[in-house]
């Protein structure tokens, strides 16, 4: 029997209505400040004892003040990015970057932000649409009638 098990995910189980592992947690990090100060940064671990970047062993205890991730998983202002293959992104600018750089835009003046607001009826087209299209996502908003219409004429034949 493990007497101080832990996991990956404790900081999230913590901040639960139900908490059935009261224990609190300990971090650690290297003891050589000249590691702590790499522009890789230091690890930072919830298990004593681990090896550190330098060979130093993670032993340097600190209690963190600000980790506190809300209700549950994803922090209640957290944004995404969900390109036209459905596949999503957090809403930083290291996702931004590599989406200029991957779709060739050199500047930002043709890029126009647009907030949708997308009924359950519409995410299920959204996911029939992703059987037979390539870009689903502006098949739905920008081409809703064509694409949509289509699609429930062709389930009627069948």
């Amino acid at each position: 029997m493990l007497l101080q098990p832990r996991n990956s995910t404790e900081i999230y189980f913590q901040q639960m209505k139900l908490n059935i592992d009261d224990t609190p947690i300990e971090y650690f990090f290297c003891s050589d400040w000249e590691c702590t100060r790499r522009e890789s940064g230091s690890l930072l671990s919830t298990m004593r004892n681990q090896k550190c970047y330098c060979g130093r062993v993670l032993d340097k205890d600190v209690a963190p003040e600000h980790l506190s991730l809300g209700n549950g998983f994803v922090e209640e202002t957290a944004t995404f990015i969900i390109s036209d293959d459905l596949f999503v992104m957090p809403n930083v600018l290291a996702t931004v970057v590599h989406l200029h750089q991957k779709l060739g835009i050199d500047t930002n003046d043709t890029i126009v932000e647009q907030t949708v607001e997308i009924s359950k009826k519409e995410v299920v087209d959204l996911l029939k649409l992703s059987l037979f299209s390539n870009s689903p996502l502006t098949d739905l908003i920008l081409k809703k009638n064509q694409f949509v219409d289509k699609f429930y004429q062709s389930n009627q034949k069948i």
